[in-house]
């Protein structure tokens, strides 16, 4: 892949982000986060078997496989009942700017994992999206004010 197709996916990524963002935000009035959690999943049932058809199917070890499946079918759907909550409860412009924060989470779970660190230039790139979404918070120059919005 070269860098300018990883440059257009990324940028991609991000505008189809936000109108996830934006289109979660309008459907969730009504509904209960529950339920908007699950059809999150079941929604993406169709597509996995539709790209799948044909491909030859790989030798699965099934017991971790369904721990780790399980486990973070438990762990997102949490997530995602959180995420949808909060876009009840908030604003758009202050709701999407805390899933920023990824990148902080998944240190040290990279490096757990895979033995991964990032270098001085990723810290630095993780330091500006956190400060950036950290700043969008910052009310009255109250510097705790982030992590206050984040327990409501």
């Amino acid at each position: 892949m070269t860098s300018v197709t990883g440059y257009l996916l990324a940028i991609l990524t991000g505008i189809f982000f936000g109108l996830q963002g934006t289109y979660a935000k309008k459907i969730s009035s009504g509904t209960p986060a529950m339920f908007l959690a699950w059809i999150t999943f079941l929604f993406t049932v169709p597509f996995l078997f539709v790209i799948n058809i044909g491909q030859p199917f790989p030798e699965v070890h099934w017991k971790p496989f369904l721990i780790v499946a399980f486990t973070s079918l438990c762990i997102n759907f949490v997530a995602w009942t959180l995420f949808f909550l909060a876009l009840q409860k908030a604003p758009l412009y202050l709701t999407m700017p805390f899933t920023a924060f990824t990148p902080a989470f998944l240190l040290p779970i990279a490096l757990i994992l895979f033995g991964e660190w990032p270098t001085a230039t990723g810290f630095l790139g993780i330091g500006f999206i956190i400060a950036g979404a950290y700043g969008l918070h910052i009310e009255s120059r109250n510097f705790w004010q982030p992590l206050i919005s984040l327990y409501r």
